[in-house]
């Protein structure tokens, strides 16, 4: 297969990973929320040609089969860049101009379940069946890819949803960081991906932008990326120890007793958290502006790259 012909397939198996060809540098940049476990099959194919070298640059710390790959492949390199969860965000003005979803606290949770999965179906149950009382909770029953249908549930939501503020918030994207609904403390929720690497979408963040304390279902190591991004993920008020857990159904059990002693949180506690949370706001935007710095710097890397083909084709 010619080189150009595997960018063109890579481009298609992967869409959501930008691709630059320099000359005989291959630069991969993850900029998406999509993942995949199996990225090594998409990136093989481009590793096997002559007198070319890929480096990606992705927002997933290393999984086994990156490990694989530079075990493999001298001509691989791989870069782990956490601000590129945020690189989406851009170009959109504003963003922090948004009261904190936690005000005028009625309610203790928030559970809002979009697309249909196992994980989702098994924490809105227990929420439904145990805290419906003290949370906003929804269930609009829209079906992923390969999601049996008998996995889900009827269409369910006990609020009157608040309207967008204005347009800003009505683009595809951007209406992925608002919340349809005010006044709780903790967000929990599914991540997309619960695999044995860390790869997040919105879920996980979008809570720090908005003034409300984030509880995710996610892989093992998600609230040390949150920390290592500079967020207050809140560790006196919630113990994600149930994240040390590897194993997704025995995480599960952790996580929902976890919810469940989180049921009893005072709701006044939001009175002396604004601080905090005007922190985590700001750390979102910092991230928003350090993501544009980065995508710079992966640049100016490349300039470098260029400019030293010697170190890295050894001629």
């Amino acid at each position: 297969m010619q080189l150009e012909q595997a960018l063109e397939e890579f481009k298609k198996k992967v869409p959501w990973i930008d691709v630059s060809l320099h000359d005989w540098l291959i630069v991969l940049t993850h900029v998406d929320e999509d993942n995949w476990k199996d990225i090594d099959s998409a990136i093989e194919p481009l590793l096997k040609h002559n007198n070319t070298y890929v480096h990606m640059y992705s927002r997933v710390p290393s999984q086994s089969a990156i490990y694989h790959m530079i075990e493999k492949y001298p001509n691989f390199r791989y870069t782990h860049v956490p601000e590129l969860l945020f690189t989406k965000l851009i170009d959109y003005p504003n963003l922090g101009n948004k009261n904190f979803v936690s005000n005028n606290t009625e309610k203790v949770f928030c559970n809002l379940n979009n697309r249909s999965t196992l994980f989702r179906k098994e924490i809105f149950q227990h929420m439904k069946n145990k805290h419906s009382d003290i949370s906003y909770l929804s269930w609009n029953n829209n079906h992923m890819i390969n999601t049996p249908i008998q996995n889900s549930h009827p269409y369910y939501k006990n609020f009157e949803e608040e309207g967008f503020l204005d347009e800003r918030w009505q683009i595809s994207y951007y209406k992925n960081y608002h919340y349809p609904v005010t006044g709780f403390i903790f967000d929990i929720f599914a991540e997309t991906y619960q695999e044995s690497f860390v790869g997040l979408t919105e879920k996980t963040h979008k809570g720090y932008l908005n003034g409300c304390i984030p509880v995710p279902f996610a892989a093992t190591g998600t609230m040390r990326m949150m920390k290592d991004l500079g967020f207050d993920i809140f560790e006196d008020i919630v113990d994600f120890s149930y994240e040390m857990e590897t194993h997704n159904q025995l995480r599960m059990v952790f996580y929902l007793k976890e919810i469940d002693r989180l049921s009893n949180t005072d709701l006044n506690i939001t009175k002396s958290l604004n601080e905090r949370f005007a922190y985590n706001r700001q750390c979102f935007l910092d991230n928003i502006e350090k993501a544009r710095q980065k995508l710079k710097w992966i640049d100016e890397k490349t300039q470098i790259a260029l400019n030293n083909r010697e170190i890295y084709l050894g001629y």
